[in-house]
């Protein structure tokens, strides 16, 4: 397995609490793409070669100045979607699915997948960068009124606490006496030969959820867990946190006011939705909500929030889209606001010179 040294490649996405068999899924599904996923410490990181980061921005600079393959994109994605519900209702209105029919949805959220990348910020930023282009403006503006509800669709489908696939797992649970706690450590294949009597050993389970890499290279799914996981990770440079009272990131919704307030951090955790959604309700009106990235579980925490600052994201991101649709200042980008600040220091956001510092 090459993975390679943390400069090799940029940090797309971060958040606790996603599986091993939920990483398998979305590394199979952005087919033809090079991809780095990797979970330690409950966290899972999705990284892009930085080379490949510059094909995909330039990719995405053709979808979306071609107003005709962008509808197209769209069009197959939507009724890839349809089709996706479909099967996933036929599936679990019988909970005797044979092998066959969990194989034809697998595939049909693949292609949802593979669609989906293709609308995300590594297709979106440089596009982003030129809304001067009238056609490219257009077709980024239709995408911000289509991107989060079709996240809401990803999530319903696999993410959620109640989403399809985890009510496949349970119904899995019942007819082949596998707790569905293991089942997350599987990958699709493994999944499927389930219906074969195959199991994982506990072993593999539980190395698996201490560290896993899955690693996808020109087309080719590389894994590793457990110590050999532990040891290749070990070669990543951490970014050293110093003392610093300002960051700047990407100014995505700018505003003429400098806005001052508390923070807020709260992070996505998708295996702790009661605690996530505990620290929204808990946080003030007016807050600085600031996110490793946002995502629609947050969105009672943007809808509080006086600003949003993430670590992660760009122009088309989640948090920039809602920041905007909020009408409220954002900055992406900041790669460790999370980490720079604290729950209830005082910061000042401002989006005309992109920074947000500590008010000391």
């Amino acid at each position: 397995m090459y993975v390679g040294k943390s400069t090799d490649y940029v940090l797309s996405f971060q958040v606790k609490g996603v599986p091993f068999l939920m990483s398998d899924l979305f590394a199979r599904g952005y087919d033809g793409v090079d991809v780095l996923d990797t979970w330690k410490d409950g966290v899972w990181s999705e990284y892009f070669p930085v080379e490949a980061c510059k094909r995909y921005g330039e990719a995405g600079l053709i979808l979306f100045g071609d107003t005709i393959k962008f509808q197209d994109h769209i069009q197959r994605l939507e009724r890839v979607q349809v089709d996706c519900e479909q099967q996933a209702q036929r599936l679990l209105n019988n909970s005797a699915f044979p092998r066959t029919d969990l194989s034809r949805l697998l595939e049909a959220w693949l292609d949802f997948l593979r669609l989906y990348f293709c609308i995300g910020i590594e297709y979106t930023e440089l596009a982003a960068q030129q809304r001067d282009n009238p056609v490219i403006s257009a077709n980024l503006e239709k995408l911000q009124e289509l991107k989060n509800p079709v996240r809401e669709y990803l999530n319903q489908s696999c993410i959620n606490e109640d989403s399809h696939l985890s009510t496949i797992l349970k119904i899995f649970e019942k007819r082949f006496h596998v707790t569905v706690e293991e089942l997350w450590q599987y990958t699709l294949a493994e999944l499927l030969d389930v219906f074969e009597q195959k199991r994982v050993t506990p072993e593999t389970i539980a190395a698996r959820a201490n560290a896993a890499i899955i690693q996808v290279e020109h087309g080719v799914l590389h894994y590793a867990w457990g110590k050999e996981a532990l040891d290749v990770l070990k070669t990543f440079e951490k970014m050293d946190i110093d003392e610093r009272t300002a960051l700047s990131g990407n100014v995505a919704n700018k505003h003429s006011t400098v806005v001052r307030g508390l923070v807020a951090i709260i992070n996505v955790d998708y295996q702790d939705f009661a605690g996530m959604n505990a620290k929204m309700t808990t946080m003030p009106q007016g807050a600085i909500l600031i996110a490793q990235t946002t995502a629609p579980e947050l969105m009672l925490a943007c809808k509080k929030a006086a600003a949003i600052v993430t670590d992660l994201g760009g122009l088309m991101s989640h948090a920039a889209i809602i920041s905007r649709e909020l009408n409220i200042p954002c900055i992406v980008g900041t790669r460790c606001a999370t980490k720079t600040f604290k729950d209830g220091d005082l910061v000042e956001v401002d989006t005309q010179a992109g920074i947000i510092r500590r008010v000391i």
